[in-house]
């Protein structure tokens, strides 16, 4: 996983978009972003997946980000 020292706006967008999708899911907004950021540091910034994708390309990560995220 690569480590994200400063966000840039692509960045900042995809996360903003990974917390949107994640709306339905009832979970507080904190949680929701902990989720994407650590989603978004599984994957290189030149890849342009969605948040769906990456969990259905990457169970493990999806499982390792879902535990960070304080879900159960």
């Amino acid at each position: 996983m690569r480590a994200v020292v400063a966000a840039s706006a692509a960045d900042a967008a995809w996360i903003t978009k990974c917390m949107s999708q994640l709306k339905g899911e009832h979970a507080a907004a904190r949680s929701r972003h902990r989720y994407c950021v650590c989603m978004h540091g599984f994957f290189e910034d030149n890849q342009p997946v969605t948040q769906t994708e990456m969990e259905r390309m990457f169970p493990p990560a999806h499982r390792l980000c879902h535990q960070k995220a304080g879900w159960k």
